[in-house]
């Protein structure tokens, strides 16, 4: 499922097992050889790093607020901006969040969109069940495909915005991407609830209480 601000607004159904994101194939010079993709926040990671080699970058200029990730045990990672510059406390005490940004207020840590983003470590799905719960907003708008928050590397989650902001919800269900995308672009300086789940049959993607779209696929097996 995938949710904004309580709101659902895409909905796929299947079946599976969420697949694990790979571990970093090359080194690329990035010492995180065969290190397994991390969790991360403004960016899409390959290993222990951002993804730096996409064409248009892979960095999103964002605000971010709060952040709470689900498996089929409960809540697994629960953060706050307003915790101390350098680390993100996880609030479940598993995985404290390294901050690579420079720009925090009281209220949100901001990621310039340049080289700015956030590692939460090593987040694996192998599970049925997942929800990416985050108050964010954009800084700037995008040009290109870019993951708010997410550890797709041949396998994995994300929350994302497509070329024309609009959030979706993907995950690698037995090797292949699926996703639930809303019809309704995000605004610049939009402070906005996204919550994307999926609970072993459903992608579903809910923004602000209003259900925006609903698309109904067939069942993998």
């Amino acid at each position: 499922m995938l949710y904004v601000n309580n709101a659902s607004v895409g909905s796929v159904a299947f079946s599976g097992q969420i697949k694990k994101p790979a571990a970093e194939n090359n080194s690329s010079g990035s010492r995180s050889y065969n290190e397994p993709t991390v969790m991360a926040m403004g960016c899409n990671p390959k290993g222990n790093r951002a993804q730096t080699d996409y064409k248009g970058g892979c960095f999103t200029a964002m605000n971010l607020y709060n952040l709470k990730i689900y498996n089929q045990t409960g809540c697994v990672a629960s953060y706050e901006a307003t915790r101390n510059v350098g680390a993100l406390k996880d609030l479940t005490g598993h995985n404290d969040g390294n901050v690579k940004a420079e720009d925090w207020t009281n209220e949100y840590i901001q990621l310039d969109g340049k080289d700015d983003w956030i590692n939460l470590g090593q987040m694996s799905f192998r599970t049925n069940q997942v929800t990416l719960d985050l108050t964010m907003e954009l800084v700037t708008l995008p040009s290109t495909y870019k993951t708010l928050m997410g550890n797709l590397e041949g396998g994995g989650v994300s929350l994302g915005l497509t070329e024309d902001y609009k959030p979706y919800m993907q995950i690698n269900i037995g090797g292949s991407y699926d996703n639930a995308k809303a019809t309704t672009a995000l605004k610049k300086g939009q402070k906005v609830h996204l919550l994307g789940s999926y609970d072993g049959t459903t992608i579903r993607l809910f923004v602000d209480g209003q259900l925006v779209a609903s698309n109904l696929q067939m069942v993998i097996q």
